[in-house]
């Protein structure tokens, strides 16, 4: 009897596993076939406030620091700033490592973080923060975003991600929030070489 409702159990999960077919008919029958969600604040949220990561990357090392909401300000100039300079995080000029470098480097210039810049302590202060943003510790399921993407999956829409990132969110970011597995695909600004527009997403399907 044990393995008797074992099997009908495992039956029962394959069964609800399945796309219900009353909803693939609604899609078949509607105009809609696929929807596509942004990756940050949308599937995918900060748990740590950004000001304090970068913050205690300097902290860690003893080294002079302004207070984490100068830090947040001084990451904001210095986004705008690289990123008018360098768009779209360098696709097509250099890696998204290297577009980085040179964001941080300017975030703790902003900061006025001097001692953080010096040829001996950039290297530490840059991976420390570089690895933290690949970190399940930084990184969480935004609540509503993956219960739209999960609700669209179920009435067997196909699902997407499109965003203006570069490839880590989708190699490392989504895969150690178990957000994958709910994708069909997913395209990046970096990848495509342009920031997401219409332009975008024809390429994205063809």
């Amino acid at each position: 009897q044990n393995s008797q409702r074992i099997a009908a159990n495992r039956h029962s999960r394959r069964v609800n596993q399945q796309p219900d077919s009353n909803n693939m008919k609604a899609v078949l029958s509607s105009p809609v076939r696929a929807v596509t969600f942004e990756i940050t604040s949308t599937l995918v949220c900060m748990a740590v406030p950004l000001g304090k990561v970068y913050g205690d990357a300097v902290r860690h090392y003893n080294l002079p620091c302004p207070a984490d909401d100068a830090m947040k300000v001084a990451f904001k100039a210095a986004y705008v700033n690289t990123g008018s300079e360098i768009p779209n995080f360098g696709a097509g000029l250099m890696s998204e490592r290297q577009w980085w470098q040179q964001m941080i480097s300017s975030t703790l210039v902003e900061a006025g973080c001097t001692e953080a810049l010096m040829d001996e302590t950039f290297p530490l202060v840059f991976q420390r923060i570089y690895s933290s943003f690949a970190s399940p510790d930084v990184w969480a399921p935004c609540p509503e975003g993956v219960l739209a993407m999960r609700h669209a999956k179920a009435r067997g829409l196909i699902v997407g991600a499109v965003s203006n990132v570069y490839p880590r969110y989708v190699d490392q970011n989504l895969p150690l929030l178990g957000l994958h597995r709910d994708l069909d695909f997913a395209a990046t600004s970096y990848d495509v070489g342009r920031s997401v527009n219409a332009a975008c997403f024809s390429r994205v399907a063809w």
